[in-house]
């Protein structure tokens, strides 16, 4: 379990996805497990690389992304990402409804992908993604 001062720090975290239902659980575990974390929302792609581009918002310290959105994949997102990092990279993982959906991991090669997640995703899922991020920013 995460100490008191672990809970207190700030984190931004993005959730791409069109599913309501899912946005709203997988925001409600983050802000369980971090309660001052900064988490922003997204049905689709366009407007968070909108807001990103615009300077609307700064690049996130966790990117959960769905794979399969209509507008744009998850691949596609993944590209597009890189043209908006610079020095802050972010922890970018896929999600996907697809129990498959590691196949996909072939496709991602860079520092800033970590791997996939299987909806839906149950508490320990987005613990061990900020766990992991807390101790790769605390090395």
């Amino acid at each position: 379990l995460l100490n008191r001062n672990v809970m207190m720090l700030k984190f931004s975290i993005a959730i791409i996805d069109n599913d309501p239902l899912v946005v709203f659980a997988t925001r409600h575990m983050c802000k369980s497990i971090l309660e001052d974390s900064y988490v922003i929302t997204y049905k689709n792609p366009i407007e968070f690389f909108t807001h990103l581009k615009n300077g609307d918002v700064a690049m996130p310290d966790i990117i959960l992304c769905d794979y399969d959105i209509p507008v744009m994949n998850g691949l596609e997102v993944y590209d597009t990402l890189k043209k908006y990092i610079n020095e802050k990279k972010p922890t970018f993982y896929l999600c996907s409804i697809d129990l498959n959906i590691v196949r996909y991991e072939l496709y991602f090669n860079s520092d800033y992908f970590c791997g996939s997640l299987s909806k839906s995703l149950e508490l320990d899922v987005p613990f061990k993604v900020i766990n992991l991020k807390l101790h790769s920013t605390a090395s």
